[in-house]
C-alpha cells in the first residue's frame, strides 16, 4: 500500500501508460486551528506495476545524467546508444 507523504485535497491524479501514478498539486493544511491552507504544486509518484527494465534504465541515466543529456545534440545520444523512444523525449521537453 502506498501513502502519500502528507493529506491532500483538490488534487489531480492520472495513471501512465507505463503504470506509474502521479498526483499533483493540493491544498495542503499547515495550521489547523485557524484552517490556514495553502496551495502546493509537489508531485508524488509510485509505480503501480513493476516497469521494466529499459524504463528503470532511463530513469536512472535521466537522474544521473539530466544536465549532459540536455545539453547533448540528438546525434551524441544516438552514438551512445540511447533508443530514439527516449531521446525523442528530451526533444519534446
Amino acid at each position: 500500500m502506498c501513502t502519500l507523504p502528507r493529506p491532500v485535497f483538490c488534487h489531480s491524479t492520472i495513471v501512465t501508460p507505463s503504470d506509474r501514478m502521479c498526483c499533483y498539486g493540493s491544498y495542503v493544511e499547515y495550521d489547523p486551528v485557524n484552517l490556514n491552507v495553502q496551495c502546493s504544486n509537489n508531485i508524488a509518484t509510485v509505480w503501480i506495476t513493476i516497469p521494466k527494465l529499459k524504463i528503470i534504465s532511463w530513469e536512472a541515466i535521466v537522474h544521473y545524467f539530466k544536465k549532459e543529456m540536455f545539453e547533448s545534440s540528438i546525434e551524441n545520444l544516438k552514438k551512445i546508444g540511447i533508443p530514439p523512444e527516449f531521446y525523442n523525449r528530451i526533444i519534446e521537453a
